[in-house]
Parts: C-alpha cells; structure tokens; sequence
C-alpha cells in the first residue's frame, strides 16, 4: 500500500503543480483513487486534508472540482471519523464561505 501511496502523492503533486486545465480526468480520477485509500485507511486522514487545503487555497476552475469529488468520495467518513471531524468540518466551513465570496459559474456553484 505505502508505495501506491507515495506514486499517488507524486502524481497529485505534479498535477497540482501544473496549472493547466487539460488534466482533469487525470486530477479526478487521483483524488478519488486517494479518496478510497483514505477510506481502507491505507492513506492517512491527514494527507487527504492536507490535499483538500491546498485546493481551498487556490479555489479556481479544477481545484474546485477535484475538492468537490474529494468530498464525494471521502467526506462523509472523513466527517464522521472522530480523528478527523474538527478539521473536516473547518475545511467544509471555509469552502462554503469562499463559494458565498467568489462568483462561481453554475456548474461548480452546483457541485460546492
């Protein structure tokens, strides 16, 4: 499990890191291949966090849908798992005030 893992980490990273908007596909099917790691609990609670942070930090285009499947696929067992409430429910709370901030097109004012 550690080294799917640490492949999924780099790819995440590398796709995070290139701001292009031709990936999709590529960044939605890594997240929530994490999002049910994290699930099995092969992928601890707080890298999948710490991932949905860093698209909150930078709330545009597909950061907004890789966060939005990330909660689909995890944020109900990362919501009610108690090691990891506090945080996910700060993490939801900041995504809501930036959608009430931010002018989203519909289509990602649907998903949030």
């Amino acid at each position: 499990g550690g080294i799917v893992l640490a492949m999924l980490e780099d790819e995440f990273h590398g796709l995070f890191s290139n701001k292009n908007q031709i990936n999709i596909e590529e960044k939605i099917r890594n997240i929530r291949f994490m999002g049910e790691l994290v699930k099995f609990r092969v992928c601890p609670e707080p890298v999948i966090l710490r991932y949905l942070s860093k698209c909150l930090d930078d709330f545009t285009h597909h950061n907004i849908d890789v966060a939005c499947t990330l909660l689909d696929t995890c944020g109900k067992f990362l919501y009610r798992n108690p090691a990891s409430h506090t945080r996910t429910n700060n993490l939801l709370s900041q995504m809501m005030r930036l959608r009430s901030i931010k002018t989203l097109d519909p289509r990602h004012e649907t998903l949030v």
